[in-house]
């Protein structure tokens, strides 16, 4: 059970540089530098893979129950995060594209 709490914990915390990035461009409505957004990438990815690299030492027959927890919990997160700056989105810019033909 520690496991399953340890890869729940990691994966949220591996998603809050990307998060803040996504939620201070849903309220100043201006993009984040791409050398930002990369960091917030390259360090989650970071964070996750020293963590795994930690379970894998201390115990090999837990990693599998830790990695599943990070992997759907990072997954979950991701997909509601994406719902909810679609749902954002969508109700912010109705109307902005009416009378033009873009794809």
């Amino acid at each position: 059970m520690p496991y399953i709490i340890g890869g729940i914990l990691c994966a949220i915390i591996a998603c809050l540089p990307n998060v803040y990035l996504l939620e201070k461009t849903k309220v100043s409505d201006r993009c984040p530098s791409f050398i930002a957004a990369l960091v917030g990438i390259v360090g989650s990815y970071v964070f996750l893979a020293a963590s795994m690299v930690i379970v894998i030492i201390v115990t090999k027959m837990y990693a599998f129950v830790f990695s599943m927890a990070v992997v759907v919990t990072f997954l979950a997160f991701w997909g509601i995060e994406t719902a909810s700056v679609t749902q954002f989105y969508s109700r912010n810019t109705r109307g902005v594209s009416e009378g033009r033909d873009e794809l």
